[in-house]
C-alpha cells in the first residue's frame, strides 16, 4: 500500500478519520477504502483487551475487572 493509504488505513483504525475523509486523502473510491480497511482489520490485531466478569465474594455483586 502506498503512504496516504497506510496513513488513512491507521487514521480509520484509530477513529480519527470517516470513510468519505480517508477516501478524499487516498484519492480512491469509499467503496475501495472500505474494501481496504476490511482487509487491514483482518491483518491487524485489535489493540483493546476484553474485560473479564469477576464476582467479589464480599458483596455477591458481580464487577467487570
Amino acid at each position: 500500500m502506498s503512504d496516504p493509504v497506510v496513513e488513512a488505513m491507521h487514521k480509520l483504525f484509530a477513529a480519527k478519520w470517516n470513510i468519505p475523509v480517508a477516501a478524499k486523502h487516498c484519492g480512491k473510491g469509499e467503496d475501495e477504502v472500505k474494501d481496504l480497511f476490511r482487509l487491514y482489520c483482518t491483518l491487524n490485531p485489535p489493540t483493546y483487551s476484553l474485560p473479564t466478569l469477576q464476582l467479589s465474594l464480599l458483596d455477591g455483586e458481580p464487577t467487570i475487572i
